[in-house]
């Protein structure tokens, strides 16, 4: 039985009811209720609010999905010194969703996301640098903010960075460390972390050999390279869309 929420006054306290409804935890999920929420408390400037109204944008909760209005609304976080709203505006810009595409500004958001200290971002920026094909191309550019997303325990930093690791770019293969880091990733969901980590249990690279912990069978890996050559794969782990609380 779900308890009566009380009206909210202000827009910190319209936030953190609408987190109830879009959760679902401790009132009857309502991602329309949450939507009309987040609006209220992100027409008064609050900037979380904004943030997380764009996120209802972007995902069609609550409301009909529109990338340009998700980045009306990242903006305005963004000009409010939102980190998050910086990091899925950069985003926008960078994929050219609802916005006309612009690499330069993707990164100079993500640049001051990161050097703020959002995880998310800092990861983000990695894999701009880590694009073999992009102008800004510096593996050790790419391990720079893996490390400091990975100090802010961001799975995908975590999980790029035990890549770097696996192929030992800028940093001295270690198997091993890249073990450490997928399993910290697979902790907290990171699909592509638990591929890369059952490759190093088929071959026992860097952990004890378990093909009990891994699907796969017949000598080869699946996703990527590994640290003895094996198996290579093109393309880049995806980037994340945003980060709820």
């Amino acid at each position: 039985m779900f308890s009566r929420t009380p009206k909210a006054k202000g827009p910190e306290e319209m936030v953190r009811q609408a987190d109830e409804y879009r959760i679902g935890n401790t009132v009857e999920q309502s991602f329309t209720t949450a939507f009309s929420l987040y609006r209220k408390a992100a027409s008064k400037g609050y900037a979380r609010a904004q943030y997380l109204l764009g996120t209802m944008y972007e995902s069609g909760h609550g409301i009909q999905q529109s990338y340009r209005e998700a980045a009306k609304w990242y903006e305005k976080a963004a000009e409010n010194d939102d980190l998050d709203g910086m990091c899925s505006l950069a985003f926008l810009y960078e994929s050219g969703l609802g916005v006309k595409r612009s690499r330069s500004y993707a990164i100079e958001m993500y640049e001051k996301a990161a050097i703020a200290g959002n995880a998310r971002a800092q990861s983000n920026l990695g894999l701009i640098y880590m694009d073999p094909t992009g102008a800004e191309h510096s593996d050790h550019a790419a391990v720079t903010w893996f490390q400091k997303g990975n100090l802010g325990g961001n799975a995908s930093a975590q999980t790029n960075l035990g890549r770097m690791y696996e192929k030992g770019l800028e940093v001295k293969r270690s198997c091993e460390t890249a073990s450490v880091l997928f399993k910290k990733a697979a902790k907290q969901g990171n699909t592509a972390a638990k591929r890369f980590l059952a490759g190093l249990y088929l071959f026992g690279l860097g952990v004890v050999r378990d093909r009990g912990k891994t699907p796969l069978s017949g000598g080869r890996q699946m996703g990527g390279q590994i640290c003895d050559g094996g198996t290579r794969e093109g393309g880049r782990t995806r980037r994340e869309l945003h980060a709820l609380p």
